[in-house]
């Protein structure tokens, strides 16, 4: 599993002399952590067929809710650069809970994949016609996620919750 192999490579990467890059592996190790737990108490999040095949269902239909989700960043060759645990909720909001990056992301200064995927994300939650809520991200490698889908969402006129 990726989570899991990630979390092993977060332990090799945390025994640098680098303080800060140190603490950005036990913080994501901890996020990993946490990500593995919720795949194993509730499995896969899967919907069967599409949620939203054609517009006119979007008018018709209700949104899911309380469903968990896991998304991730992939590349061509399929690798995961960035995994999300997220949740549409009951009143109607993709909130994300949980982000964590490949820990070779973690070790890349210029690395753009926390931004990629909170992309990703917001173009999902526009697609489903929900609101986006970051604010559990606050918790997560010391809000620097959180603030850099702030900085999205106000870039693209949203309210930056």
């Amino acid at each position: 599993m990726v989570i899991q192999d990630w979390i092993s490579r977060s332990r090799i990467y945390k025994m640098t002399d680098d303080a800060d890059l140190r603490e950005r592996h036990a913080n994501a190790q901890q996020v990993m952590e946490d990500l593995l737990q919720c795949a194993e108490e509730h499995g896969v999040c899967e919907v069967e067929g599409s949620l939203f095949e054609d517009d006119e269902a979007l008018d018709d239909e209700p949104r899911p809710a309380g469903h968990k989700v896991t998304l991730g960043l992939y590349d061509e060759d399929e690798s995961v650069h960035a995994i999300a645990g997220a949740e549409i909720s009951e009143t109607g909001e993709l909130v994300v809970n949980l982000l964590a990056l490949n820990p070779v992301e973690l070790n890349r200064s210029g690395s753009t994949a926390a931004l990629r995927i909170l992309s990703g994300i917001r173009a999902l939650a526009e697609q489903i016609e929900v609101t986006l809520n970051l604010e559990p991200l606050k918790q997560i490698n010391k809000g620097r996620f959180w603030l850099t889908g702030v900085a999205l969402l106000s870039a693209a006129g949203e309210d930056g919750r």
